[in-house]
């Protein structure tokens, strides 16, 4: 090659590189910006527990024999009725290519039934949709939207492993029976990848949802996704930061404690094996750096709830080292310390893991999580149940006893 081609080709090389860097800028906010985040919807507290009230609690499986031979990352919406919805993927193992996303609701009869699963999202349907190859499903998130709505955001892969990942969106208007065609979220300009997604968006003012997604390559961490509809029906618009750096923290799960106020709850992927938090003061615009609590955590995804400004329940596995338990803590502080209250589950060989919580309108609070890979469990329980538990516990900490 000649000098006079060298020069050229890298001032070639050089201007795609300034022109990447404009893309990415673009990109974090784009065309499809979401509105500015103002503020957080406060949920609603639940009522304290009433003196005559009785201690509850109660466990199913949402499917009683196994629809898929591997099942995995269940999520939880509650319906505008009530009634609770769940979605997770299932397959002949995590990542084949059969693995579909599958979804359930609790029957209408009144009770805590739930209904046979089917399939939401099949991988040769979302192929066509999204007129690219898929490798494999994996994570998905459903929520509760306005008008009646569910939307499902879930992770597809072209090729390689979950660093590939893209983010996809559906939208459901019959409580989640038919389903709109997919739509892949480019949040990426250098080839759309690496976005994961685990657990429960929040409310955000003026519009929309702040979705807690993380990053897996050449980094791993956590990340907030802004997400709002658009004017035109089908339309979307989004806008994406960082809330932490580095190659530790990921799988964020974000429980809003005030209109500008979050805690932020991350699963520990590098050497430091325990849980980690942080804080926002202005609703997600900038966080504080992820602080390792006293909860173990064994590279496993965690949940977080807030049942009241200062009052946090989570859901993890009480290990370093395996997922072969799964336990409940609160927090009175905004997860600065934490106190165990129940082990839901445990068994030497076994994996209960990758918990989802819920507070739903009617004062109970709902886990829902993976059982030995076989089945996803639903365990929900009042909140003199978590008074009680809480009081037979006293003061003992958060760790395995």
């Amino acid at each position: 090659m000649r000098p006079g081609q060298i020069i050229s080709r890298r001032r070639a090389i050089a201007a795609a590189m300034v022109a990447a860097v404009f893309a990415a800028a673009a990109c974090r906010s784009g065309r499809d910006a979401a509105p500015a985040v103002d503020g957080f919807i406060v949920p609603a507290a639940p009522a304290p527990a009433p003196s005559t009230a009785e201690p509850w609690s109660a466990s199913q499986f949402i499917s009683e024999s196994a629809d898929a031979l591997q099942v995995h990352a269940s999520s939880l919406a509650e319906l505008p009725d009530g009634r609770l919805v769940a979605a997770w993927y299932g397959g002949t193992r995590e990542g084949a290519r059969d693995v579909s996303v599958y979804l359930s609701r609790q029957s209408r009869d009144g009770g805590a039934a739930w209904e046979r699963p089917w399939v939401a999202v099949a991988p040769e349907a979302v192929r066509i949709e999204l007129g690219r190859p898929i490798r494999k499903l994996g994570n998905p998130l459903i929520w509760a939207g306005g008008e009646g709505k569910l939307h499902l955001l879930f992770v597809t892969v072209s090729f390689g492993g979950w660093a590939c990942s893209s983010l996809n969106l559906k939208t459901s208007e019959d409580e989640g029976r038919t389903w709109s065609a997919a739509r892949r979220l480019v949040l990426s300009p250098l080839f759309n990848i690496s976005e994961l997604v685990r657990n429960a968006p929040v409310p955000v003012v003026p519009a929309g949802w702040a979705i807690p997604i993380y990053h897996e390559m050449a980094g791993k961490y956590p990340e907030l996704l802004e997400l709002s509809e658009g004017p035109l029906p089908g339309e979307w618009r989004w806008a994406k930061r960082r809330i932490a750096g580095g190659r530790s923290w990921i799988q964020p799960a974000i429980a809003v404690t005030g209109p500008q106020t979050a805690v932020a709850a991350f699963r520990s992927c590098g050497p430091e094996r325990r849980m980690a938090v942080a804080h926002t003061a202005d609703a997600g615009g900038t966080w504080s750096a992820p602080a390792p609590t006293q909860l173990p955590n064994p590279d496993a995804a965690v949940a977080v709830v807030s049942l009241a400004a200062d009052e946090l329940i989570a859901a993890y596995n009480d290990s370093t080292g395996d997922r072969e338990n799964l336990a409940l803590a609160i927090s009175r502080d905004q997860g600065a310390t934490w106190r165990r209250i129940e082990l839901v589950e445990s068994e030497s060989g076994c994996e209960f893991s990758y918990p989802s919580l819920l507070a739903s309108r009617d004062g109970k609070v709902h886990l829902a999580y993976t059982w030995k890979r076989e089945r996803i469990k639903h365990f929900a329980f009042n909140l003199a149940w978590l008074a009680q538990r809480e009081q037979e516990q006293g003061e003992a900490p958060g760790g395995a006893p």
